[in-house]
């Protein structure tokens, strides 16, 4: 009866608590590379579009064949050329980025898949141990009415 009156007060503690702290930390991890991820992807999504405008502006600037001398025409023809492989690069570092961006959610993903298996035997776990002290709360209650009883049939003989 004794341990039943000590798993009456036991407070509930997770016995992997500190595995799962390790898991929600290793998600936590995984949430931020993501975010970086997003805001790498981002940043290469303004660069692509910087360029592309600049692609436009210069097409839209484009010397009319007779108005301008040929020194022009070079300086205009190298302008459009590094705003092209400007764009080019901007286009592939977004690919990049977005590849970045795919292994990170399927890295976090993968983070937590851990940490919610945790979460479900934790909820076992404490149903268990709730189970457990409602048994030895019922128990104690048990034998208090039963030595009550006892007692009323002894005094009343």
């Amino acid at each position: 009866m004794e341990t039943l009156a000590v798993m009456a007060g036991k407070k509930f503690r997770f016995s992997l608590d500190h595995l799962l702290r390790l898991r929600r930390h290793q998600a936590e991890q995984a949430e931020q590379a993501l975010a970086g991820a997003i805001r790498t992807r981002h940043d290469h999504e303004a660069r692509l579009e910087a360029a592309e405008d600049m692609v436009q502006t210069l097409a839209a600037e484009a010397p009319t064949p007779g108005t301008g001398t040929p020194a022009d025409f070079r300086r205009f023809a190298a302008t459009q050329q590094e705003a092209f492989r400007a764009r080019t690069q901007a286009r592939a570092a977004l690919e990049v980025a977005q590849r970045e961006e795919s292994d990170a959610r399927r890295a976090l993903v993968k983070a937590r898949q851990p940490e919610e298996a945790l979460h479900t035997l934790q909820t076992r776990e404490q149903a268990a141990h709730h189970q457990g002290q409602q048994r030895a709360e019922t128990a104690i209650l048990d034998d208090q009415a039963n030595a009550a009883y006892c007692r009323q049939l002894r005094s009343e003989a």
